[in-house]
Order: structure tokens, then C-alpha cells, then sequence
């Protein structure tokens, strides 16, 4: 079940035409800050709260090799490029598809962080093979319920790739017992923590020496958090835009077989260009369904899509 790497979107994608604040000053270029959430230059507030949770657990930033780590990942945040465009639109249209699922499964609610630190919501595929929001490695998303074939590739499938990665991430704390060592397996794989706790005889996460991937994932995942929840505590001044991911839509009940997807979005008045950037899932020009299951297929309402709308797509 173990990735074998971070998702190559989780952590690279997310600096395509961006440059770190070392290699800036290294270059002695200027850092853009544009998007819905700009950083404020001016701003004297300090990049590390006082106090922090993750998934009802204290985050002890009294202790100085925490604290520095967390201060490194949320410095960096500032100029990943999810965070410097679309962010805050995709968290508004995704949060409310992954959060009654964490719910039903019992999961905290702070795991809604994980697929955008991982993915930043996109539908790529990293280096190792993972992908969709979750960046599922195929035989984990197999494993646990999704269908990935020549047609379908339900990973890219918010509300499937999520109810199988919560599947999985039950299944890390079953062994675990504990939420943030849970999100750590959900990078290290379970073998990987377990080994380490038994080694290093601790059972904090803020205490086991890992690789680097793994010694400063939570701390992405609490950098994501940090400043989606709180952006001018941070330093970030939010600005208005408008991107497709705002646009209301309605599904269609799908129970059969469909042998041309254009034929089919130009029935609902869009093209199948549109039609896949709805339904990523969708991996080819038509969609068997022999045994007759339920899916729907997601429709972007046209009266609400304006000339910049259509552009975003």
C-alpha cells in the first residue's frame, strides 16, 4: 500500500513557474504574489501560532525542533502555486464533497488537508504512479474499491477517491492508534511508521527520526491548514476571482451504456472537453456499463458560465 515517494503534485507541481524564497534570493529575482490569497510584505505577525492542533491532537511547538520545522514548511507555503491561484475556490467547491465522508468513517476533519497538500486538487499523476486528489497508488486505490481500466479511472473521482482513501486511512489507525502517525503512514506506509516506533521507542511522531519526505509531512499538511483557516493571521490579504470550480452544476443518473461521450455532452449543450474537466474520471470517448450500475455524471449549469468561466476550463 506504501508510496514510494511524496506525490510528485503534492510537492513539485506546486512550484511549476515558481521559485522557493532561496532560489529567489539566490537568482536575485522578485517573488510574484498574485491569486486569491497575496502575501502582505508589510505584515509583523509571526509565522508561528502559539498554539496548533492536528485532528484534536497539540502540536507541541515548545519544543524547538518542532517548532522550527513547522516554521520552515509554512514559510515555504507562501509560494506554493496552489496557494498563489486557485486555492481558495477549489477548498470551497472540494471541502464540502470530503468532509461528510471523513465524517461517515469517522475520521477528524483536518484530514481534508491531505489532497490538497498532496495534489493542490489536481488530476495528475506523480512520478511513482499515484494520482487523482488523494494520489492513490493504483493498487491501493484497487485494493480498496475503485475501478481503474482503459475507460475509468475512478481515483480522479472526488467523492470515490475519497471514500477510499478514508478505507485506507481507517485502516492505518486500526494499527496505529494515533491520527497524526496516520497521517504520516498515509505518506510513509504502515510498515514504515511501525518499524520506526518499535526502533526509536516512541510513539510520537514529532519524536521519530524519518526520512525527510516523511519528517516533514505532517508539517505540510499543517501549513496547508495554517493558512487556509487563518490567511491574514499569516500574512495573506484575499482577493476576489472567479474560476470554474464556483459554477453551480447538476448530475445526470447514468445506468447504462454510453457509446459516445461527444454525442452525449453536446445533448446537455457543452463539449466534451467541458464534459472531462467536470468528470475527470472519465479516461476514453465512451463509457461501458454492462451490468447496468448507478454513476452520475457531473453537468456545469450554462446560464451561469460567463466568457472567463469558459477560459478557466
Amino acid at each position: 500500500m506504501k508510496k514510494s515517494i511524496i506525490s510528485f503534485l503534492g510537492i513539485s507541481s506546486l512550484f511549476v513557474f515558481a521559485k522557493t524564497p532561496h532560489q529567489a534570493a539566490t537568482s536575485g529575482e522578485s517573488i510574484p504574489q498574485k491569486g486569491f490569497l497575496e502575501h502582505d510584505e508589510n505584515s509583523k505577525i509571526s509565522p508561528v501560532s502559539v498554539e496548533m492542533e492536528f485532528a484534536g491532537q497539540a502540536v507541541p511547538l515548545s519544543d524547538p525542533s518542532v517548532k522550527r520545522r513547522f516554521a520552515i514548511e509554512l514559510t515555504t507555503s507562501k509560494y506554493w502555486r496552489f496557494i498563489a491561484t486557485n486555492l481558495t475556490a477549489k477548498s470551497e467547491r472540494y471541502f464540502p464533497v470530503i468532509r461528510p465522508i471523513l465524517k461517515k468513517y469517522g475520521i477528524p476533519d483536518d484530514f481534508k488537508y491531505i489532497p490538497l497538500m498532496e495534489s493542490g486538487f489536481t488530476n495528475k499523476v506523480s512520478v511513482s504512479g499515484a494520482a487523482g486528489p488523494w494520489q492513490l497508488m493504483p493498487e491501493t486505490a484497487k485494493h480498496y474499491g475503485l475501478t481503474i481500466n482503459s475507460q475509468v479511472d475512478e481515483r480522479y473521482n472526488m467523492a470515490f477517491s475519497t471514500e477510499a482513501a478514508c478505507k485506507y486511512i481507517w485502516h492505518l489507525h486500526h494499527q496505529l492508534h494515533d491520527w497524526t502517525l496516520t497521517a504520516a503512514a498515509f505518506n510513509k506506509g504502515l510498515d514504515g511508521i511501525k518499524n520506526a516506533v518499535a526502533r526509536q521507542k516512541t510513539g510520537s511522531y514529532y519524536n521519530l527520526r524519518l526520512n525527510p519526505q516523511a519528517q516533514f509531512y505532517v508539517f505540510r499538511i499543517l501549513a496547508a491548514k495554517a493558512v487556509v483557516e487563518n490567511p491574514s493571521k499569516y500574512g495573506y490579504l484575499s482577493r476576489t476571482a472567479h474560476f470554474h470550480y464556483s459554477i453551480p452544476t447538476f448530475k445526470v443518473k447514468i445506468n447504462n451504456s454510453i457509446s459516445n461521450l461527444s454525442v452525449f455532452a453536446k445533448k446537455h449543450g457543452i463539449s466534451m472537453h467541458t464534459l472531462k474537466a467536470y468528470n475527470p474520471w472519465l479516461r476514453s470517448d465512451r463509457l461501458d456499463n454492462p451490468k447496468k450500475n448507478v454513476c452520475y455524471l457531473e453537468i456545469p449549469m450554462l446560464n451561469e458560465i460567463s466568457p472567463l468561466h469558459l477560459h478557466s476550463i
